[in-house]
């Protein structure tokens, strides 16, 4: 196969410049490989350049375990034939365990290239115990392979020293026969008896040379033999120093990591003075926004007015021409009919009225050209108003947009937070599960101890008996069962400092209970409520992020414990009963701690809520709870 297993890389570290192509499947599958382990899994092709050489990287990415498997091909010059090929070795080692492969388009700028090669899950550095699991995994791989190695030169050596012995007994034996067949030879033998003799030492002498081929033959491989355990320790001595090397890595690891959660305590920081940049950033916007339709008003109110004003003008001015023109049109009229009856008496009168008809013709161009001027200075007003509109309207979309990123940094940063902070409850669920072991351990040291002080104390040598008990009939595996849970039971998680002895008490489901009953307020006695929320699969429910609540309710003249999950996704109450009924007030308050440690045990850390004294303001706490019902025909099936 083209591709191997490189189990020392966890993940891919790529530069955005260096990223050639990328391919990767349109959807998660279950893949054929036994190492996915039956886990939903997405498979990536990278093309990269690395120091003026090509190589193919194949991913997988375990959504399940949050790790990858990469694969790896030899480095091959830049050559498009020898990547086509890859490409296609690399695709149908997909197909085979299920994949289809899609391109994805790469050919953006720097920053969007970024942002596309952070979304790739395979080129994300994952968390330290990751790398630690995965280096762990290499390390004792090459280890049992060196391992193999030698143990199997050393067999091969061993084997050819055996041969070699075995030769060498053959080669003293022949050569013995030799020597005495050379002595016992009679001086005076026939000549029949001679040739013979002469044959019996020919072929001795044949078996003793096939014997030195044989042994020099077995020393050659038993040199090659050396050379090669020479080559494995050799070898060996590698992986010590790449163990070595492995383990500074981890040592940078965990700094790298330190230094993370710097970076991510400074990124917080930044968040913080970025939202309040934010806040600035909106007020302005808003006062901005605001600024700029009081001027758009102003300025709409003003040409209105403007225009307004130049019409009513215009028309006064026109009404008045108007007017003119016919009063000069009447007399103009008069005078050519006085014209016509006494044109020689009154040609004087008729120049002057023409000169003062041309005079009103250029007042009134005049006020024309006015009019035509006040229309340009209108339409020049309302370009620059629209310019200026234009570039509020770009600084609004500007501010706008830089907003919007502002809120999706945030929102990365809040995401990065929120797992952060997941990832520290479940170190807490860690270190409390193993605190609580220590402290069981603890404890099994002080019974213990009592114990032996019992014992020595004892005239008998034996363990004290309690009077009335039937500790004499049981045998000894009952004995040891009891002693085992009245010690569990005298050292049990106790929320209200109690010195009595709490037995193990279970709580079954009722699904015929959608919430926890109440008829009034004041039924409600105590509330116990978890202030962490868990990853957990209540009885016949999936996998999901649960609270806890602890209540204690009166109604009837009776007490009952109620233990309730309330899962986060689908809003869903899963109402718990005691197995027992409670036979008092003690027995409820037995029932009520148990309840407590029942879901301590899980993982919950349980807080006491408190309860208003005013019934109206204890309906508005029960209201703000999602786990209670008000009345008990409501909450049945």
């Amino acid at each position: 196969m083209t591709f191997s297993i490189d189990r020392t890389r966890s993940f891919l570290k790529i530069e955005e410049s260096n990223l050639l192509s990328l391919h990767r499947s349109p959807h998660p599958i279950v893949p054929s490989a036994d190492y996915c382990k039956g886990h939903l899994c997405d498979a990536f092709i990278c093309v990269v350049n690395e120091y003026n050489l090509h190589r193919v990287y194949v991913a997988l990415h375990d959504q399940q375990l949050k790790s990858n498997f990469i694969f790896i091909a030899d480095p091959f010059r830049p050559d498009n034939e020898k990547l086509a090929a890859l490409l296609l070795d690399a695709q149908g080692f997909l197909e085979n365990i299920g994949f289809e492969m899609e391109q994805v388009n790469i050919d953006f700028r720097s920053a969007t290239r970024e942002v596309i090669i952070k979304d790739i899950r395979v080129m994300r550095e994952p968390s330290l115990a990751v790398q630690l699991d995965a280096a762990k995994m290499a390390l004792e791989g090459l280890t049992a392979e060196n391992k193999e190695i030698t143990r199997k030169a050393s067999q091969e050596q061993m084997e050819l020293i055996t041969e070699m012995e075995v030769l060498r007994g053959r080669l003293a034996a022949a050569t013995a026969v030799q020597q005495a067949s050379m002595v016992e030879r009679p001086a005076n033998a026939e000549n029949s008896a001679g040739s013979a003799l002469q044959v019996e030492p020919d072929a001795l002498h044949e078996d003793l040379r096939t014997l030195r081929e044989e042994g020099e033959g077995f020393r050659l491989r038993l040199v090659g033999a050396e050379q090669e355990l020479q080559k494995v320790q050799e070898e060996l001595n590698n992986v010590k120093i790449m163990l070595k090397s492995s383990g500074e890595g981890l040592k940078n690891a965990k700094d790298e990591a330190r230094q993370a959660r710097k970076e991510q305590k400074l990124s917080k920081q930044e968040s913080e003075l970025l939202n309040e940049k934010l806040k600035s950033e909106q007020k302005e916007l808003d006062k901005a926004r605001k600024e700029t339709e009081v001027i758009r008003r102003e300025l709409q109110e003003a040409l209105e007015s403007s225009l307004h004003d130049r019409v009513a003008i215009n028309d006064d001015v026109e009404a008045v021409h108007q007017a003119a023109t016919g009063d000069l049109k009447a007399e103009i009229n008069r005078l050519m009919a006085e014209l016509a009856g006494n044109d020689s008496e009154h040609t004087g009168e008729i120049e002057v009225l023409r000169a003062a008809l041309a005079a009103a013709n250029v007042s009134l161009s005049a006020e024309k050209a006015k009019n035509g001027s006040a229309l340009q200075e209108m339409d020049a007003l309302e370009r620059n108003a629209s310019a200026e509109l234009k570039l509020l309207k770009k600084k609004v979309d500007s501010l706008t947009a830089e907003k919007h990123l502002l809120e999706k940094s945030a929102a990365e940063i809040k995401i990065k937070a929120h797992e952060e902070i997941e990832r520290q409850q479940q170190v807490n669920q860690s270190q409390r599960k193993a605190a609580l072991e220590k402290l069981n351990a603890l404890k099994e040291d002080i019974r213990q101890l009592a114990l032996a002080r019992a014992v020595i104390a004892s005239p008998t040598g034996l363990p004290p008996v309690q009077p009335g008990s039937n500790a004499s009939f049981l045998s000894t595996d009952d004995r040891k069962e009891i002693s085992f849970v009245s010690q569990q039971a005298s050292f049990a998680s106790d929320q209200f400092r109690s010195d009595e002895a709490s037995e193990y008490l279970d709580f079954l489901p009722d699904k015929l209970l959608k919430g926890i009953p109440y008829s009034f307020p004041t039924d409600v006695v105590e509330i116990y409520q978890s202030y962490n929320t868990i990853q957990a699969a209540p009885t016949g429910k999936q996998p999901q992020k649960c609270d806890g609540f602890v209540c204690l309710v009166t109604g009837g003249g009776q007490s009952q414990v109620y233990v309730a999950w309330l899962m986060n996704p689908s809003g869903e109450v899963l109402v718990c009963l005691p197995e027992r009924a409670a036979d008092g007030d003690d027995s409820c308050r037995q029932m009520l701690r148990e309840g407590i440690g029942y879901f301590e045990r899980i993982g919950f850390l349980i807080d006491r809520v408190h309860l208003e004294e005013d019934p109206d303001k204890r309906q508005g706490q029960l209201d703000k709870l999602a786990v209670f019902c008000r009345t008990v025909t409501d909450c049945a099936a």
